[in-house]
């Protein structure tokens, strides 16, 4: 339900829903004010807006995924490491739609920069935009984007090239 108050010469709107996040908006007259509030409420009745998708922070998103998708994959243990260092950087505090490409990409290359290998850094972000793949389709979070989509992964390892030598062949045969 949506609230007006007068404040300071202005008209604030709060619509407050159970389970959602409340939407507030400041306007210069009373008119615009009630047009907003009546437009914002049918809009969350239809899904249009979904105010629940930064109430949830990465690292609950990751206990969830962990709880329900991982055990059912071959590489479950190495993800769950992967995942759990997600969720307990500082990445993992921050609410799930507020995410940007800019702090996943400061991550990918402060861990290029401390050693990791190419390939390291690429198995993370694919844990990581598992994760959100999962909220978009599974979990009901349609306004929600997969920021890890948006930025340039590592080029892949080259492959490796090393041949078996003569002296080698003889000693195997």
């Amino acid at each position: 339900m949506a609230s007006i108050r007068q404040r300071d010469g202005k008209y604030q709107v709060r619509i407050v829903r159970k389970g959602h996040r409340a939407l507030t908006r400041t306007f210069n007259n009373r008119t615009d004010a009630i047009k907003w509030a009546r437009q914002t409420e049918v809009e969350i009745e239809r899904g249009a807006i979904q105010t629940h998708a930064r109430a949830i922070t990465l690292g609950e998103a990751i206990q969830r995924y962990l709880t329900e998708c991982t055990p059912r994959k071959k590489s479950a243990r190495a993800e769950k490491y992967l995942l759990q260092a997600w969720a307990s950087s500082d990445i993992g505090q921050f609410e799930l739609g507020r995410i940007r490409p800019a702090q996943i990409a400061s991550w990918r290359d402060m861990r290029l920069s401390s050693g990791a290998a190419a390939q390291t850094v690429r198995n993370g972000l694919t844990a990581l935009s598992a994760v959100y793949e999962q909220a978009i389709r599974e979990w009901g979070f349609d306004s929600l984007t997969n920021p890890v989509r948006r930025i340039r992964r590592p080029s892949a390892p080259h492959s490796r090239s090393r041949r078996v030598s003569p002296d080698e062949t003889q000693t195997l045969s």
